[in-house]
């Protein structure tokens, strides 16, 4: 699969680096530097997993569309069939 937001990918996947190496900076801190690195690294995992995953639904990524009628099945269209 090619991917046309190559910077959502690297943009996020930075994020997701430096969240991991506050959190671990973080571990080795006490007090509120401690809850205050390890705070920012968690939201800047989550907004990295967000970037990512934002990037890959514009490219049609690992979902099917979802406007798609012939490739939709529904229990309810079986019955109104009958």
């Amino acid at each position: 699969m090619t991917n046309p937001h190559p910077a959502g990918h690297a943009l996020g996947v930075g994020s997701i680096l430096v969240g991991m190496g506050l959190f671990l900076l973080g571990r080795s801190l006490d007090g509120f530097l401690a809850g205050l690195f390890t705070g920012a690294a968690v939201a800047l995992m989550l907004l990295g997993v967000l970037v990512i995953s934002r990037s890959w639904r514009r490219d049609g990524g690992w979902l099917p569309s979802r406007g798609d009628e012939d490739g939709d099945w529904l229990p309810s269209r079986d019955e109104a069939d009958r």
